[in-house]
């Protein structure tokens, strides 16, 4: 929202300072087709670049670079029909008047395809990696839970278990899929429950117990995933 705002920003300048330079330069005397038609296509590819802006989707999770597509083909367009209309205004006149409206009639046109196409892509980028981080939320939160069981633990020996547990969890697949959605879930509530015991300051062979009923479970959920695939 806050780069759609920005952009938004720059197209008001763009058009107050076109607005501006185009009066106060107007030879109004002698200032022709080329020269008003120029300045009024000007003043349209800022408002078109501008409704763009308003009609891309918020919060997109694609990448910068991705990201900045749409934005750039935009400036582009903006730079093209600036050069181009400026070239006709100071013109003063000619016999090309069709020329220039339909040189900035498919400049306009270019744009929307191009700005259409990219968006598409940029969205599509986006809800990939919604997608991927949604698939990915269950081992990161996994991975998360045994470091903090590291860091509480104080028994050497419970901390090499939990240390070879998160290796195992580390090189394991780290996407989850519907079928292993409920192993994953139960696999937290299993560390939790660890970490319930060790700030209870349960037995050894309790916390050892339960950290091997864990592994069990990851293994099960490692299971399923190797066999679907």
């Amino acid at each position: 929202m806050k780069t759609i705002k920005n952009e938004l920003i720059v197209c008001g300048v763009l058009f107050i300072g076109w607005l501006i330079c185009g009066l106060v330069m107007a030879d109004y005397d002698s200032a022709g087709f080329y020269y008003w038609a120029g300045f009024a296509f000007g003043l349209i590819s800022v408002c078109a670049v501008a409704v763009s802006c308003l009609l891309q989707k918020n919060g997109s999770s694609a990448s910068t670079e991705v990201d900045a597509v749409p934005t750039i083909i935009s400036l582009g367009y903006i730079a093209i029909s600036f050069i181009l209309n400026i070239f006709f205004m100071i013109q003063g006149d000619g016999d090309n008047n069709k020329v220039l409206v339909v040189l900035n009639i498919l400049l306009l046109l270019a744009f929307i395809l191009l700005f259409y196409f990219s968006c598409g892509y940029k969205n599509r980028v986006a809800d990939q990696l919604d997608l991927m981080v949604d698939k990915t939320t269950n081992t990161t939160q996994i991975v998360s839970l045994v470091a903090a069981l590291l860091a509480q633990a104080n028994d050497p020996d419970i901390k090499k278990r939990l240390h070879s547990f998160k290796e195992k969890i580390d090189y394991s697949p780290n996407i989850s899929q519907n079928f292993s959605l409920d192993a994953e879930e139960k696999l937290i509530g299993e560390l939790n429950e660890i970490k319930q015991s060790l700030g209870d300051n349960a037995s050894k062979d309790k916390v050892l117990s339960m950290i091997d009923e864990a592994e069990k479970t990851w293994s099960t959920r490692n299971s399923m995933i190797s066999t679907v695939r």
